[in-house]
């Protein structure tokens, strides 16, 4: 009896369920995006959207990368498909070349798409399209030679642990198109040690010039302050010259020299 009514109860909050886990699916998934956005904003140099901004710019490249992602799989698979049907070792490495340019094509989009988009700059075309050509270059040949990778290394472990490892080398090939495209397009050169150990040095430079500069500051205030008083001084003296015309006079230079004596 409970479970029917627990059933019936899910049954009709089905399309809630199925609409609330879609959302929760695709910010989840869109985490990815918002890494590679951070990165390209270490690589580029940049200020960090908002995050409101940040997920909706995530959201539609998630969408984005799965129908190009899904068409790079089709591309990829017809032609082997197509092997079957075609007679003679000329049309059948015909196709294997075909297959190879549409799939080399559509990673080159994959990647223009992301090194264009990502970045929190507008980003041309002749900025981007060296880096995105070598890392789509990259990615075809990992795309060869990773299933024979899996299979004769990897045969005894999960799906799971495969899936990561083609998207920690992807990754990697995604950085290093943006890097070669920040270093010569962008004239940004790479740190000279980690991200850390940069920011960390960074901090000490600024920590030091700070010191140096209140140190300048205040050694300047003394000296404006010393100057005042010797003003305030001589304009003393001349109001008591002044006042007593008859008397003897004050001397401004004795005390000027007293001054710089003391």
């Amino acid at each position: 009896m409970v479970v029917d009514l627990v059933f019936n109860k899910l049954s009709k909050d089905a399309g809630v369920i199925l609409v609330i886990g879609i959302l929760f699916a695709m910010i989840s998934s869109s985490r990815l995006f918002v890494s590679i956005d951070k990165t390209l904003t270490i690589i580029y140099r940049l200020h960090e959207r908002s995050f409101l901004r940040q997920y909706l710019m995530a959201i539609a490249l998630l969408l984005a990368f799965i129908i190009i992602f899904i068409l790079m799989l089709v591309a990829g698979s017809v032609p082997s498909a197509l092997m079957n049907t075609v007679r003679g070792d000329a049309a059948r490495f015909g196709l294997f070349i075909a297959g190879i340019l549409m799939s080399l094509s559509i990673s080159f989009g994959l990647f223009q798409m992301i090194y264009r988009l990502t970045p929190n700059k507008k980003m041309s075309l002749k900025k981007t399209w060296c880096g995105a050509l070598i890392a789509a270059i990259i990615l075809e040949l990992f795309i060869i030679l990773f299933p024979l990778y899996v299979r004769k290394f990897m045969s005894q472990i999960g799906f799971a642990v495969i899936l990561i490892i083609f998207f920690y080398y992807f990754a990697i090939i995604l950085i290093f198109g943006a890097q070669i495209n920040s270093y010569f397009f962008e004239n940004n050169f790479a740190l000279n040690d980690t991200l850390g150990t940069s920011v960390s040095q960074i901090y000490q430079e600024h920590h030091d010039e700070n010191i140096t500069n209140s140190s300048f500051n205040e050694n300047n205030n003394q000296q404006d302050l010393s100057n005042n008083n010797e003003h305030n001084q001589m304009n003393n003296v001349r109001c008591i010259n002044k006042l007593w015309p008859f008397k003897r006079r004050y001397s401004i230079e004795p005390l000027s020299q007293s001054n710089n004596s003391t």
